[in-house]
């Protein structure tokens, strides 16, 4: 990582779920970052500056995307998990789906005492601009479930 104060043009990491993009355009304390061939509106605190990559074929990267959005699955268990493993894995799915364009996520985080269904409604605020709604599947599950409706 590099320290240095954010300009258009830098090539940033979500310090959330390690996401990559390059920031289009800095407004007040928010970013417009390029993450593939989606816009996003990121609060500076939660970027972190990286070194250029160095260039890479642009077909490889497409045919890469292509296959992940291909392979994507918009299931998610998180039952049995230790709240941090079930927070990076939540991270990364999350980034997966947005980086693959998924319309409607299925999250599977059980009843029990609750502790992985609020980890999963506090990660999802991050998300919350890029992202419709979430709630309980009212028919799949019930409160062990949430359906998450993607922009």
């Amino acid at each position: 990582m590099v320290d240095k104060p954010f300009s258009a043009g830098d090539h940033v990491k979500f310090k959330a779920g390690g996401a990559k993009g390059i920031i289009e355009a800095i407004v007040k304390k928010e970013a417009i970052v390029v993450v593939g061939d989606m816009r996003m509106h990121v609060k500076l605190r939660d970027l972190q500056v990286m070194e250029t990559p160095a260039a890479a074929p642009r077909t490889s990267s497409q045919n890469d995307l292509a296959v992940k959005s291909a392979q994507f699955e918009a299931n998610l268990d998180l039952r049995g998990m230790l709240p941090t493993d079930a927070l990076r894995v939540l991270e990364g799915f999350l980034d997966d789906a947005l980086l693959t364009s998924a319309n409607s996520l299925r999250i599977v985080h059980g009843k029990g005492n609750g502790t992985l269904r609020n980890l999963v409604k506090n990660k999802l605020r991050e998300y919350q601009k890029q992202i419709k709604h979430h709630h309980p599947a009212h028919y799949e599950g019930g409160d062990g479930v949430t359906v998450v409706e993607v922009l």
